[in-house]
């Protein structure tokens, strides 16, 4: 089994534990943990800033990208993932969405710098 760690790049409190082929697990409790996802993304003229959640980032963003469901994101063509990070479990992710939707636009835009300075397409990279 092959095991792979990735940090969250700005405080270092979510870990994100995967194991090719599987589930996330946790080897030493033997139980299975799904890890939720915090995003935003921003239009081309980075003029607006979306935040959600996922339990599957992936899947999710190529869902905005493709205007899969009719909304906000949609309407205002905001499809570029300009940061992310993972979180222990779903509920966790939501508790950390809410914490950011709280955030001024400039602390936004300094959570976005901190882990992608030059605000690229971050979608290749998940």
């Amino acid at each position: 089994m092959v095991w792979f760690n990735n940090f969250y790049k700005g405080s270092g409190h979510c870990e994100e534990r995967v194991r090719l082929g599987g589930p996330a697990t946790s080897q030493s409790q033997g139980i299975i943990l799904k890890y939720g996802y915090v995003y935003i993304l921003t239009n081309k003229a980075h003029t607006v800033l979306y935040t959600g959640v996922s339990s599957n980032l992936k899947t999710r963003i190529l869902q905005h990208k493709e205007k899969y469901h009719s909304g906000f994101t949609g309407k205002y063509n905001v499809d570029m993932l300009v940061y992310y990070e993972s979180c222990d479990g779903i509920r966790g992710a939501i508790e950390r969405e809410k914490q950011i939707k709280n955030f001024s636009r400039e602390k936004k835009e300094d959570l976005i710098n901190s882990m992608n300075p030059d605000w690229k397409d971050l979608c290749s990279e998940i």
